[in-house]
């Protein structure tokens, strides 16, 4: 991400007005930033899913070359093995810190949830290319490229904002 001279002048000004360290600002600004913790599962739980979704919509734009609708990508991704497989995983009770929730496994309702949870604006701040990756394929190749090829992997932000289609104007307050 690169900043022009202006903006990072006027970030300099506005912390210098403000009294804000160089150090302070990196602390305020980590504390802000979502962050995968182990301690934090209900946080990986919602970023897993997240990217289990974003890789759906990647390879009905990939081989379908059209996207289905978000409610139908979201009942593909809960339909797969990787999914149950990573639900037991998070919803183990077993476990010190599981999250809230059935062991049992009911698709309509998770189909449900992912696409309530994916479509809720609130959440638009965690879609960005940071957070998400290419998948890997079994040969270990992320899109073409070899593994060790990690200049790349990031999914840019223009493609991650066509792949979930966010309203143009979303309704400010909606009646």
């Amino acid at each position: 991400m690169r900043f022009s001279d202006k903006e990072i002048k006027n970030l300099i000004k506005y912390l210098e007005k403000r009294e804000i360290s160089p150090e302070d600002a990196i602390d305020i600004i980590h504390q802000s930033t979502p962050e995968g913790k182990e301690s934090n599962r209900k946080f990986n739980w919602k970023m897993t899913r997240f990217t289990l979704y974003v890789w759906q919509r990647l390879s009905e734009e990939k081989e379908e070359r059209n996207l289905n609708s978000k409610t139908e990508s979201a009942k593909i991704v809960c339909e797969g093995a990787n999914y149950k497989m990573l639900y037991e995983g998070y919803h183990d009770h077993s476990t010190d810190k599981p999250i809230k929730g059935s062991l049992n496994y009911n698709l309509d309702k998770e189909a449900k949830n992912l696409f309530k949870l994916v479509t809720d604006p609130r959440q638009k701040h965690l879609f960005k290319s940071r957070f998400f990756v290419y998948p890997i394929n079994r040969r270990g190749i992320i899109s073409n490229r070899s593994i060790e090829d990690r200049s790349m992997d990031n999914i840019p932000q223009d493609h991650l904002d066509y792949l979930m289609q966010w309203p143009k104007r979303p309704l400010l307050n909606p009646k």
